[in-house]
């Protein structure tokens, strides 16, 4: 066994030593006395051996002959298992660099904040009359922090492998999609039934687009729901389109379609329809996937539907004008502010502005209208203050003030 350790130990020594430079030092007509013919000239030995002790084939022998003993005695690595090493070394290192940006990436993903800023060259990026974007001045921003493995690559990685490009950012953004949308196709899988809830909608290159999103009980049977993606509706927005195009999709991505038990859509002719929409086509195919109207829809029919009634629309209108009157004026909303605090902080609301109704979002106008009722014995005081004060207001703000009061007193009745 000691025999072939030290053979072993002798072939890794040998095959560093040939691979070394000094095989190409060592060649005749770079050596001399001493190595490649004997000395006979004895006159000239004192100055042959003062030579040969510094000339460099004789400091790579020495080298070579470093490196044989240290084999021999297992205080280095053989050749292969060092090679192995530095390759080891240098994937940790670039994962290293990689998981700093891919955080980047994630990071900005959960705070919904966009990646682009107004120019996506790479050459901008140094610029500072230049704004490259969130996510080059978050890795920016890294290397203010101390991040030097992070530095050190951007100093002296090729220029095409920074890693930090726009094209860089969409195959990351991509690897970490598809990743999310593996894991929720597991859950899903591993839940068995699930529904698929779709809509469909053109966006800002006017290209048909439909969102999807799955439903499905886990196995801590908690309910959920989660988006899948938007996919181009190539094919056009029929229900047969769409219903292959909602089918294709759930197959390419491991769902099996015979566990599909629910489907919500709109009350729209191409989704909801009896003969051609997609509920029937794939009712047609998967009887048990019951079609449910999308919840969300139809409050927002009733919603659109009660704003139409006069006594709505005029309350709505003179909420619209109050949170106007006091957003416009910062001397307005100081007023305010000091009423709510002259209440005490037992009486006092929790918030001091009013919120504008948004037409498109139903949840801003609930939260509006809440704000708006917890101010409102605040309103009726500070627009009597207004009305009745004979001076520190001018006259416009005095005729809206009596205006706006009349109003919401109406809105009390």
């Amino acid at each position: 066994m000691a025999k072939e350790v030290f053979m072993a130990t002798l072939f890794e020594a040998l095959q560093w030593w040939i691979l070394c430079p000094v095989s190409a030092v060592l060649r005749p007509e770079n050596v001399g006395a001493l190595m490649s013919w004997p000395l006979t000239e004895f006159y000239k030995a004192t100055t042959l051996l003062k030579d040969h002790g510094s000339c460099q084939y004789h400091r790579d022998a020495l080298v070579a002959l470093a490196e044989f003993t240290a084999r021999m005695k297992q205080i280095r690595l053989p050749v292969i298992q060092e090679a192995q090493t530095a390759v080891a070394k240098r994937v940790c290192k670039n994962r290293s660099i990689l998981r700093s940006i891919v955080k980047t990436i994630v990071f900005l993903g959960k705070q919904n904040i966009p990646f682009r800023g107004h120019t996506d060259d790479s050459k901008w990026i140094a610029e500072t009359c230049h704004n490259p974007g969130n996510f080059q001045a978050l890795l920016d921003f890294r290397l203010d922090s101390g991040n030097k493995e992070l530095q050190e690559h951007f100093m002296s990685a090729p220029k095409n492998a920074l890693y930090r490009s726009k094209t860089i950012q969409n195959d990351l953004i991509d690897i970490i999609g598809n990743w999310i949308r593996e894991k929720i196709v597991y859950e899903v899988s591993k839940g068995k039934y699930f529904a698929v809830l779709a809509d469909e909608a053109a966006d800002c290159s006017n290209i048909e687009q439909l969102s999807l999103v799955i439903r499905y009980v886990d196995v801590q049977f908690e309910l959920k729901e989660e988006f899948i993606g938007f996919f181009s509706c190539e094919e056009g927005i029929s229900g047969e389109a769409l219903a292959s195009l909602i089918l294709d999709t759930i197959r390419r991505y491991g769902l099996d379609a015979d566990f599909l038990r629910g489907q919500g859509y709109d009350g729209a002719g191409n989704m909801a329809g009896n003969l051609r929409g997609v509920k029937a086509k794939i009712q047609a195919e998967f009887p048990k996937a019951v079609y449910v109207h999308c919840a969300s829809h139809k409050l927002n029919l009733v919603i659109v539907e009660a704003c139409k009634i006069p006594a709505v629309r005029n309350a709505m209108g003179v909420i619209t004008k109050v949170a106007d009157f006091f957003k416009y004026s910062p001397k307005r909303q100081a007023f305010l502010e000091k009423k709510i605090c002259e209440q005490g902080q037992d009486q006092a609301p929790r918030r001091t502005k009013l919120l504008g109704l948004c037409k498109t979002r139903w949840i801003q106008t609930h939260d509006a209208l809440e704000n708006f009722d917890q101010l409102f014995a605040t309103l009726i005081v500070v627009f009597e203050d207004i009305k009745d004060s004979s001076t520190g207001w001018n006259r416009e703000t005095v005729t809206d003030a009596t205006t706006l009061l009349h109003c919401i007193s109406q809105l009390s009745l």
